[in-house]
């Protein structure tokens, strides 16, 4: 009896450790061209969990290439967040149309677009970003990084 006991409560630290090591030190892609963003972003992710760990793009073809590396070295981000209007010819749309599912959805969109604009752009995908308009409010992206790195179904 003890022994079956001892198995369970392993299996169930073993679970929980895992558990806890996925988010231990969470890793966050922003992709914004404007880099004077860069240190408020990083202020913000810190605020939403104090072992953040932000990178930075300034373009689509860049957060595409770091996602990819990112992914086949098994160290996937655990969230995006992107600007719509990047520099280059590409999108923050079209980061999402590419990885929202590897990502589990878990992509935050930003731009000074309306709100009604927003829901165009993305209405063909089947589900849609978590949207913060520019100018950015300091509480709503805290909660917003919170609740995508925690949230279990985000």
């Amino acid at each position: 009896m003890k022994e079956a006991s001892r198995r369970v409560n392993e299996d169930f630290n073993t679970t929980e450790l895992v558990r806890a090591k996925k988010n231990l030190n969470p890793r966050i892609l922003v992709v914004e061209d404007d880099v004077t963003f860069e240190p408020y972003w990083t202020a913000i992710a810190e605020k939403a969990d104090r072992n953040a760990h932000v990178s930075w793009a300034t373009s689509e073809i860049e957060a595409e290439n770091m996602i990819l590396d990112a992914i086949e070295s098994g160290q996937k981000f655990d969230l995006v967040i992107t600007d719509i209007f990047l520099s280059g010819s590409r999108t923050g749309i079209d980061l999402w149309d590419k990885f929202y599912q590897s990502m589990n959805g878990r992509i935050i969109v930003t731009s000074g677009i309306e709100f009604q604009k927003f829901v165009q752009y993305f209405s063909k995908s089947e589900i849609q970003p978590l949207y913060l308009q520019k100018p950015l409010v300091a509480h709503d992206c805290i909660g917003a990084i919170y609740n995508a790195l925690h949230e279990q179904n985000y």
